[in-house]
């Protein structure tokens, strides 16, 4: 919620963490509130399981399939590229102790479209 505290969040974060170390994509993005409304290129840009994986293997770059990047980099590109469980990593405590999460407020006025897709109100 809008009005969840940085406890809360850093619970996200590492949940959020875990399903992508899973490779659970499609839970990943159904546990988060999204902007699904954006332009790249000209053309709409959905998020979707298969796009959020690729952001992974690229380091963000969701639009380059694995096929892509071994073409622009060279066949011994690695597109094997995970994310690391934060919850079994042998530096587990020290791991999540220096999460850091930090609660910025908006500034200016959001618009009705993206209130209304946030999920926030007045």
């Amino acid at each position: 919620p809008i009005s969840a505290g940085k406890n809360e969040i850093k619970n996200l974060v590492i949940e959020w963490n875990e399903l992508l170390a899973q490779e659970k994509y499609m839970e990943a993005l159904d546990l988060i509130l999204y902007d699904n409304t954006q332009q790249i290129d000209g053309e709409e840009w959905i998020w979707t399981p298969e796009r959020l994986e690729a952001a992974v293997f690229t380091y963000g770059q969701p639009w380059y399939s694995k096929e892509d990047m071994k073409q622009l980099y060279g066949l011994d590109y690695p597109v094997n590229s995970k994310v690391t469980s934060l919850l079994t990593d042998s530096d587990k405590g020290n791991r999540l102790e220096n999460i850091e999460i930090s609660i910025d407020f908006f500034d200016d006025v959001i618009s009705a479209d993206k209130a209304e897709i946030w999920g926030i109100s007045k």
